[in-house]
């Protein structure tokens, strides 16, 4: 909805396309879900890689979803991002039906259908922040 280009960061650990130039203005952003209340490991491979070279000031935002708990995966990744001299100008996150069936139960579809629309209300937001 931001008609923005999208990359995907397996393919791009896959193909070895890991170095990128940001022109003036251009907005960045990494959006994946959270893992075990972290980073999944092929996000932190790919900004352990990636070479991001900034021609002028961009927006860096995250988006992160997640079921119970967002957990530390934003502060995390804004702390990697930063390593890189990257600044993160925002960060976001949207929650989700919680899919770990061992401690959450899926089967009430009318639960997880309120959730998803408020999901849904919550990532129209983000749309528009961004």
């Amino acid at each position: 909805k931001t008609n923005d280009n999208f990359a995907d960061i397996t393919d791009c650990l896959k193909y070895n396309t890991l170095n990128f130039i940001a022109k003036k203005g251009l907005k960045i952003g990494f959006v994946f879900p959270v893992y075990n209340f972290g980073l999944p490991i092929t996000v932190c491979r790919f900004i352990e890689k990636m070479k991001l070279t900034l021609r002028g000031n961009c927006y860096i935002y995250t988006v992160v979803t997640y079921g119970g708990f967002s957990g530390g995966a934003s502060k995390i990744l804004k702390k990697k991002l930063e390593e890189k001299n990257l600044p993160v100008n925002a960060q976001y996150s949207v929650r989700m039906p919680d899919t770990w069936t061992p401690a959450y139960d899926l089967s009430d579809k009318e639960k997880v259908r309120k959730r998803n629309e408020k999901a849904d209300a919550e990532a129209e937001k983000i749309i528009e922040r961004i």
